[in-house]
């Protein structure tokens, strides 16, 4: 279950993050969707494990709740991102910094 937790919370960081910096609503979308089962697997951890130590309980309660604000937030971007739909930047013109680059001549 670990490692389905870990597969899950990388593909959803980076669908995430591509669609931040692309300003695309379908990997913000796919991350938004896969924020639910990484939300389900803390809640898991946090009330159903067998043995579990406190200061685990404790970090599980402070995920979830950076989930909920995580999801919050997402739902807001993807609205802003529906509505102003201003002039798109493609993602080839971005770098590893999420800034312009000049064009090659």
């Amino acid at each position: 279950m670990l490692f389905l937790y870990l597969g899950t919370e990388a593909t959803r960081i980076f669908f995430g993050s591509k669609g931040n910096l692309c300003q695309r609503k379908v990997p913000l979308s796919i991350s938004l969707a896969l924020t639910v089962p990484a939300a389900v697997m803390a809640a898991y951890y946090l009330l159903l494990q067998t043995y579990a130590l406190r200061l685990e309980a404790i970090l599980n309660a402070i995920l979830l709740l950076f989930y909920a604000v995580e999801l919050l937030l997402g739902v807001l971007t993807l609205v802003s991102f529906s509505r102003y739909r201003s002039q798109a930047t493609s993602c080839g013109e971005l770098g590893n910094t999420g800034m312009r680059q000049k064009p090659a001549r």
